[in-house]
């Protein structure tokens, strides 16, 4: 987890956070290493709900956790940590309902 306060709306889509997360590695190989389906960094936002951090993840990550295939790129997507819980809850569901390979 990066605890900053730093993101791309307030210093453009090149600024200093994207930056951070577009070198950011860490999440890919403790992915691998964990033998997970999808790896995700979530930066604390301080002064901030728990549910207004930020979830950064692969967009290809994002599609299989959207329709359950992978397609997309490693663009990295910015997501409320509130949000990415109840999509998480919603992939989760489908694949204990056997809707989901």
């Amino acid at each position: 987890m990066i605890d900053h306060d730093l993101n791309c709306a307030s210093h453009g889509p090149d600024g200093a956070m994207c930056q951070k997360i577009r070198g950011h590695k860490g999440t890919d190989t403790e992915r691998r290493n964990a033998a997970a389906t999808i790896g995700v960094l979530v930066v604390r936002r301080y002064r901030r709900n728990i549910t207004a951090w930020d979830v950064w993840l692969p967009l290809k990550h994002l599609v299989w956790l959207e329709v359950g295939v992978y397609g997309g790129s490693d663009i990295p997507v910015r997501m409320a940590l509130g949000d990415f819980s109840d999509l998480l809850r919603f992939a989760v569901g489908e694949w204990e309902a056997g809707d989901r390979p």
